[in-house]
């Protein structure tokens, strides 16, 4: 599956909107920019690490950030988000977790100087208690999740420290790093709210946008001027409008509380299968194909190794009393001299163990048929081909086996396709169109009314 679907990369291309609100021109810079948003992030890279998650756990995530490490006016950058500490809200129902989800929580570790970069210097005092064991709770507490299903990570400690070169060298003979590192639980809560809020609303195009918080009536009024004078329908009205609201939480407290920089939440999710809220992905039908095979693996294994040694047959005469007590004693093991006496008849002969039982071979054989077929994977999609099939017919199964699997590419598709609108979300709330420029695309809109050159630059009176 991996092989496939690194073989069929997905590309997001933009077009003109249908109803003749867009530019040609537009789409293209539009392409061109998220095409390179796409390279500086390793765009393909992290469609395989969501793909590989999806398949394997039923759930996969792309994670959007605006980060300002090395811009001020911010960089996209786009990662894949772990699923074992991502917990979604269990009432959605939709496939976009922004039609209907109510929350979405993350969860990371932290160490107490990256919480003191992020929410201050305050906060950290309050926060030591917890990573000292100075609280009756400690770190240990997890609010709001009752289990941990993440996996034990391998990096700076392995969970077989005495075999391990690295825990032996440089954690147990040198103080390269402090073992007991103090971590707190940092959890991102994004959840969706209702409240009151002035919105331009374009009469031509129907377009709405949520007018700034921090701007005053007279800035406002101005807006509305300068619509005026460039022939735009446009008004202000009091409406009721979804937002979603970031709050961080560690331990007890609340560090951080305010309405997201972004319109939408920041993952967009991959699910194989989906229906009603239910996921799966592709390893869950094969689990117990996969232990019935180690089930009848484990039988032939223990009936070889119960038979291997079966015993001696030897003539009431042949052997000495001392020679008896060897042969019970030493007669498996290898290299054993044995002393009889009498006739060639009455030499001791070793009991053949008997072969295995063909009806477990048969098990196991028909446990992995099952395998491929639960799967939708054939020989030929595999590369096995049989020397007896024609070309034609080996192509036919091949094509088979994408069929069966289209419902997890195409969930893929899908899950791209929200990414896409994720990408213009931020390229038009976040991107400047001096920056445009700065990147080598050139935007012309046609006219000031246009609704898709209004979107690209800043929105802001004369």
């Amino acid at each position: 599956m991996l092989g496939y679907f690194s073989n069929n990369r997905i590309d997001i291309k933009y077009l003109a909107g249908a109803d003749g609100s867009g530019l040609d021109s537009t789409a293209e810079v539009i392409t061109n920019v998220v095409k390179n948003i796409g390279e500086e992030n390793q765009l393909s890279y992290v469609d395989t690490e969501v793909f590989m998650d999806g398949i394997m756990t039923g759930r996969g995530f792309f994670n959007h950030r605006m980060c300002y490490d090395s811009n001020d006016f911010g960089d996209l950058k786009v990662g894949a988000q772990d699923p074992f500490s991502t917990y979604l809200d269990p009432d959605a129902q939709q496939y976009d977790l922004n039609d209907g989800c109510g929350y979405i929580c993350t969860a990371r570790m932290g160490c107490l100087d990256e919480i003191e970069s992020l929410y201050g210097k305050m906060v950290r005092q309050m926060l030591e208690p917890f990573a000292s064991g100075r609280t009756p709770i400690a770190q240990f507490y997890v609010n709001g999740v009752n289990e941990e299903i993440s996996p034990i990570r391998r990096f700076g400690h392995s969970e077989n420290s005495e075999s391990e070169w690295w825990d032996t060298i440089y954690n147990q003979l040198g103080a390269f790093y402090d073992p007991l590192r103090k971590s707190l639980r940092i959890m991102d809560f994004q959840h969706q709210m209702y409240r009151e809020g002035l919105q331009f609303v374009d009469l031509d195009s129907g377009d709405r946008t949520d007018v700034p918080e921090d701007w005053q009536s007279d800035r406002i009024k101005k807006v509305l001027w300068w619509a005026e004078q460039n022939g735009a329908q446009l008004f202000v009205d009091r409406r009721m409008i979804k937002k979603v609201r970031w709050t961080t939480v560690i331990g007890d407290l609340i560090v951080q509380d305010r309405w997201s920089p972004y319109k939408t939440y920041s993952l967009v999710g991959y699910f194989p299968y989906f229906r009603r809220g239910v996921t799966r992905g592709m390893v869950e039908d094969l689990l117990d194909p996969n232990m019935e095979i180690n089930k009848r693996r484990s039988a032939r294994v223990d009936t070889i190794s119960r038979t291997a040694h079966s015993g001696w047959k030897y003539h009431v005469n042949s052997l000495t009393a001392p020679n008896k007590a060897k042969l019970l004693t030493h007669g498996s093991e290898a290299g054993y001299n044995m002393e009889w006496q009498g006739t060639a008849d009455m030499e001791p002969k070793k009991i053949e163990p008997s072969a295995s039982p063909a009806g477990l071979r048969e098990a196991e054989r028909d446990a992995t048929d099952d395998m491929l077929e639960v799967s939708g994977i054939n020989e030929s999609a595999l590369g096995q081909i049989d020397i007896g099939q024609s070309g034609r017919a080996i192509e036919a199964r091949q094509r088979q086996a994408v069929i069966a699997v289209q419902t997890y590419l195409t969930n893929f598709s899908r899950s791209k396709e929200l990414q896409g609108r994720k990408f213009l979300e931020c390229v038009q709330g976040h991107y400047t169109e001096q920056r445009f420029h700065f990147l080598g695309f050139t935007f012309r809109p046609r006219s000031s009314r246009n609704r898709q050159g209004k979107l690209f630059t800043s929105f802001a009176p004369p």
